[in-house]
């Protein structure tokens, strides 16, 4: 009753005629950027404290010919500076705080010669210590030391990893770990209370030198 011309034209569409239809857009989500990742922040590698009766020191090669280092204590304050040099013999001399600190030790070796060994002395001359390595396999042999007062260290672990122990009879006296450290050139040096720190020192770094030759 009430619809108007245009409903009842809609209803009477003539058959066949085909209605438009409206066109279906699909909508694209807005173009995001590259994805970045946030990045992870790294907790700082705290330093491990050292055991009780024990000393901690860090000793830090220099990249170069010179082979110089510096040791450096529980606190990261350099105590020690070795200067180094090589010609037929591999020499150094271990000074207090830096290159023109008091001298304290002297170390003499012979590395192409046999055996292999390097004479650590203190500044008046007299004999400390002594480190000699086999020359067939230095890296598989224990190295051995021997002090003045005729007392024998030798290595036990791996030399080639840099993570060994010197040891008495008594037990272990110096302690070397590589992985302790973020500087791939350095390591962690663990002394006993009753050892020189500045021996160890130049032990560990004869160590090396004979290792490195």
């Amino acid at each position: 009753m009430g619809e108007t011309g245009a409903d009842q034209a809609g209803e009477l569409r003539a058959p066949g005629t085909v209605e438009p239809r409206t066109p279906l857009v699909r909508q694209r989500p807005p173009a995001e950027g590259p994805k970045v990742r946030p990045r992870r922040t790294r907790k700082p590698r705290s330093t491990p404290a050292p055991r009780p009766g024990w000393q901690s020191l860090v000793l830090r090669t220099r990249h170069g010919v010179d082979r110089d280092c510096t040791v450096l204590d529980a606190g990261k304050q350099q105590v020690l500076h070795v200067s180094s040099g090589f010609f037929l013999r591999s020499k150094a001399e271990v000074r207090r705080r830096d290159r023109d600190g008091e001298r304290v030790f002297v170390l003499r070796g012979r590395v192409l010669d046999l055996p292999m060994e390097i004479v650590i002395r203190a500044a008046d001359g007299t004999r400390a210590a002594r480190v000699r390595a086999k020359w067939r396999a230095p890296l598989v042999s224990p190295v051995k030391v021997r002090l003045a007062d005729g007392t024998e260290w030798e290595t036990t672990g791996s030399l080639a990893k840099r993570q060994y122990s010197l040891v008495t009879v008594d037990g272990p006296v110096i302690e070397v770990a590589q992985k302790q450290v973020q500087i791939r050139d350095s390591c962690r040096i663990e002394v006993a209370d009753d050892v020189d720190p500045v021996l160890a020192a130049a032990i560990v770094w004869a160590i090396d030198e004979l290792l490195r030759d």
